[in-house]
């Protein structure tokens, strides 16, 4: 039998940090795992693993047709935009496109935050933009600035 110490590990002080930035209590799940609902929006995951932290959100789903390929195909072009640090994937099992950034495990509680509200601030703009059916905002999206304040919930 294993007993869990009461010592909190690195990831579990870089979420509690992250917490004390967004005014929210925040705690770690599992030791590696922390996930947020986003004012009912979209939900955010952010997990340590294999060396890095991953911030992804499942956005929504892109059943077969001409709407998914262009979805795609703008998601593409988002990857390809140096800019942005955020990358898009397509999972075909589930047919839900989903977000992702990749940070450092060594990054900070403030690098955190950063990553993380321009992941929201993307994530949202493109779930909404599919949920209506229309990409005209996702093909005009400005790289620049960060969301105003946010209804995080852990």
């Amino acid at each position: 039998m294993t007993t869990r110490t009461t010592t909190m590990t690195t990831f579990e002080t870089l979420i509690e940090e992250l917490g004390q930035i967004l005014e929210i209590p925040l705690k770690a799940e599992k030791e590696t795992v922390c996930k947020i609902s986003v004012g009912g929006a979209i939900d955010v995951q952010i997990e340590q693993r294999d060396g890095v932290i991953s911030i992804a959100s499942f956005l929504a789903e892109l059943p077969p047709g001409a709407f998914r390929e262009e979805a795609l195909i703008q998601a593409l072009k988002f990857n390809h935009d140096e800019q942005n640090k955020e990358v898009f994937s397509y999972i075909s099992k589930k047919q839900t496109l989903a977000l992702e950034v990749t940070l450092p495990e060594s990054v900070s509680a403030g690098e955190l935050s950063t990553s993380l509200k321009r992941l929201i601030e993307t994530g949202t703009l493109w779930k909404d933009a599919i949920d209506l059916g229309n990409l005209t905002a996702v093909t005009k999206q400005a790289s620049s600035g960060l969301i105003s304040p946010i209804h995080l919930q852990p």
